[in-house]
């Protein structure tokens, strides 16, 4: 890992924002290496988000130099 004088970490891009519906379709049928979804976990995060209990935690949606989903699939359904 490469950090510069700042801190930061050289080729690493972060921010906060929404992704929409078709965002999240065309991240999760890009190629990857993701486990099989669970449907259970994907409808606690909408009965969550249907309550308006859904919270931004700081947890990242990532994805590779490739652009492919490392983290982040059972947030995106």
């Amino acid at each position: 890992m490469v950090r510069g004088g700042d801190g930061r970490v050289a080729g690493v891009k972060s921010v906060v924002r929404e992704v929409g519906p078709e965002e999240a379709l065309e991240y999760l049928t890009r190629p990857g290496k993701n486990r099989p979804v669970s449907q259970f976990i994907v409808e606690q995060y909408k009965q969550a988000i249907l309550r308006g209990a859904w919270q931004l935690n700081g947890e990242p949606i990532i994805l590779d130099i490739n652009g492919s989903l490392i983290d982040g699939q059972h947030r995106l359904h």
